[in-house]
């Protein structure tokens, strides 16, 4: 829901509002049935767990009365048997009714535990990708030749890693040895199947060079690979051949709003040491060195940048 609304003008421009409410639709009804399924479990749970000490005292002076005396006779149910038992079952009682919540709680972490697993196993960043060198100073001298700031030469990137090929050889051999009749019953087009072990280049054979210093702008159409060529810059992006070179350092701005929880100062240092020049300098080009308004005073000022922000602005 959160992509849909930062989204929406596009889904208006788009029309795309049946096809979005039938997914979201889809969604919650799934979501919903899940609630509602937790909560049937839940509630019998507690029912359960509730009602155990009771049908304890129960089960147990029944089966005292009929066969607790000697040589399984009935047993005799004394004021001091019943009031010594219940008190001894309710002490029990409490320990038995934290039962239903440890197993919501255990439930909760065995789903919290797999996300956090299906996190830290995801692929690594390869450092490899990009070949990154210091920035040459140029009072070396004037016959110092300067490398760009930025190069590619002869690069391919995928978005999607190259498949084992390995993988699909020992599928579609897995797929030979099914009868007639079972392979008849087979899909006929499953991930194996459609698997290739050459991934789809979105950008190929990309030669650029960014001279240090300089103003470039890519300027293309939606979906023609601006953001591609950027993700293939800083290495998020896989490199099937070709070099990527970067002399110096790089600082990444995407498209959406980036934001830390800490003051308006603090996100634009950004943990670095605070200069009082380049500061006003950074306000200067953002429009922002003048109080918000006329009548603000420089304490107002203050707080204004001492103004804690959360993630959303």
């Amino acid at each position: 829901m959160t992509e849909i609304l930062s989204n929406i003008k596009i889904i208006k421009l788009s029309a795309w509002e049946d096809p979005f409410r039938d997914k979201v639709g889809l969604v919650r009804r799934t979501e919903l049935a899940a609630h509602k399924a937790i909560s049937v479990i839940r509630s019998l749970l507690v029912m359960v767990f509730s009602s155990v000490n009771l049908l304890m005292i129960l089960a147990t002076f029944t089966v005292y009365s009929n066969w607790g005396g000697p040589g399984f006779t009935p047993g005799q149910m004394t004021s001091e048997v019943i009031f010594v038992a219940i008190t001894l079952f309710t002490m029990v009682g409490r320990p038995l009714g934290l039962i239903s919540l440890t197993t919501s709680h255990v439930i909760m972490l065995r789903n919290a535990n797999k996300r956090i697993q299906k996190y830290l196993l995801l692929e690594e960043m390869d450092t490899t990708t990009v070949q990154r060198h210091d920035r040459q100073d140029p009072s070396e001298g004037p016959n110092v030749r300067m490398p760009p700031a930025i190069e590619i030469v002869g690069g391919t990137f995928a978005w999607e890693k190259t498949t084992n090929a390995t993988d699909v050889n020992r599928s579609a051999s897995a797929e030979a040895a099914l009868s007639p009749e079972q392979a008849e019953r087979q899909p006929l087009l499953t991930a194996s199947s459609s698997a290739s072990p050459r991934p789809v280049a979105v950008l190929s054979d990309i030669n650029l060079k960014v001279p240090d210093g300089s103003l470039t702008a890519v300027v293309g159409r939606i979906g023609q690979g601006k953001s591609s060529l950027l993700n293939a810059i800083i290495g998020d992006i896989y490199k099937l051949k070709g070099t990527v070179t970067v002399y110096g350092t790089i600082a990444y701005v995407p498209q959406q709003a980036w934001i830390i929880n800490a003051t308006l100062r603090d996100n634009i240092v950004l943990g670095k040491p605070f200069d009082q020049q380049r500061f006003d300098d950074i306000l200067f080009a953002a429009g922002q060195l003048v109080p918000v308004c006329p009548q603000s005073s420089l304490s107002d000022w203050v707080q204004f940048l001492a103004t804690i922000l959360d993630q959303s602005g």
